[in-house]
């Protein structure tokens, strides 16, 4: 992507947390993203997506969810149809909205697919 001689380049992130900043009325949940230059990106998310990222995660500590979310039936789709999950690349920012794509591998194919962020972190961390 080349905006205004701004050239992006792919950068390997981390993630750091998971939840709400603070407790309050209108406060979000966010995945915050790091970079190895001690770089953040906060990205507002879901209750259900942050639920479905944090069971995932190692340090959760959840007990078993007795119904998979969706993101487990889409993976569970994925492996059925021998895709794999390669990346998630958070490709674009407009009026304050961020906009990813999931790349999965397919019979020697690479398909990218538009997908919400915090859709796109849950079902990678399913791979």
């Amino acid at each position: 992507m080349d905006t205004q001689g701004l050239h992006a380049q792919e950068v390997r992130v981390k993630i750091r947390q998971v939840g709400a900043p603070v407790r309050g009325p209108g406060v979000h949940n966010v995945v915050v993203l790091g970079d190895e230059y001690q770089r953040e990106l906060y990205i507002a998310i879901g209750p259900c997506e942050a639920m479905s990222i944090l069971c995932r995660m190692e340090a959760a500590g959840f007990p078993a969810v007795k119904q998979p979310f969706a993101h487990d039936l889409l993976m569970g789709v994925c492996e059925t149809l021998g895709a794999k999950v390669e990346k998630v690349v958070i490709d674009d920012l407009w009026n304050g909205t961020y906009y990813a794509k999931l790349h999965l591998s397919l019979d020697g194919e690479t398909l990218s697919i538009d997908a919400r962020p915090s859709d796109a972190i849950a079902l990678a961390l399913r791979a």
